[in-house]
């Protein structure tokens, strides 16, 4: 850890602890602190839930609006599904091991 951190300006990991955003704080331990925080425990974070409740049945997610002169109600909800696990894979650390994500593979492919 020291090599990385003596090549900055200053210190980011105390603004980053302070952060108040608990996605932040656990990546922050796993990946820069290289704690053994399970990623499993970003799943259960408030803004993970919030995207997993609209999820649909068929593992979609509803593109809000639209334009069907332009495009297909089922192309949009293949953009917002896309989008949608990119929130969850990128900012909640979501894997193939949670089956939000195996449902919206299968919805996608």
């Amino acid at each position: 850890m020291k090599i990385w951190l003596d090549n900055l300006q200053y210190n980011p990991l105390i603004p980053l602890l302070e952060c108040k955003n608990e996605a932040i704080l656990l990546l922050v331990q796993c990946d820069l602190l290289n704690s053994t925080v399970m990623p499993e425990n970003l799943w259960q974070l408030s803004g993970s839930q919030k995207i997993l409740k609209k999820q649909q049945k068929n593992g979609s997610w509803v593109y809000p609006g639209g334009n069907e002169v332009i495009r297909s109600k089922e192309n949009y909800n293949q953009i917002e599904t896309y989008r949608q696990m990119g929130f969850l894979i990128e900012e909640f650390g979501f894997t193939i091991k949670h089956p939000a994500i195996n449902k919206a593979a299968e919805y996608l492919f």
